[in-house]
């Protein structure tokens, strides 16, 4: 991810960030979050030259989070735990 110019954080040494992208890599997983639909292709087109990638679309969940798109734009997570109790 430093080789496509993305800079690590150092908070957490799994997320990576750049230019209004931010990129989450847990083993083989990754989540790649912008506001800006180009600037996802971009690195989608970008990682997918390094490694061997399969786009899923958009996430509803990850980890045991659900995720839950807004007409916003924005997103609501829960946990599994919490869908369960509901």
């Amino acid at each position: 991810m430093l080789q496509l110019g993305y800079k690590q954080s150092s908070v957490d040494p799994y997320l990576y960030y750049r230019d209004g992208i931010m990129i989450v890599i847990y083993m083989d997983d990754c989540i790649i979050a912008g506001k800006d639909l180009s600037q996802i292709e971009s690195a989608i087109e970008g990682i997918s030259a390094m490694f061997e990638i399969a786009g899923e679309g958009e996430m509803d969940e990850y980890l045991g989070v659900k995720v839950e798109h807004m007409r916003d734009g924005s997103f609501i997570t829960t946990t599994s735990d919490q869908n369960r109790s509901l």
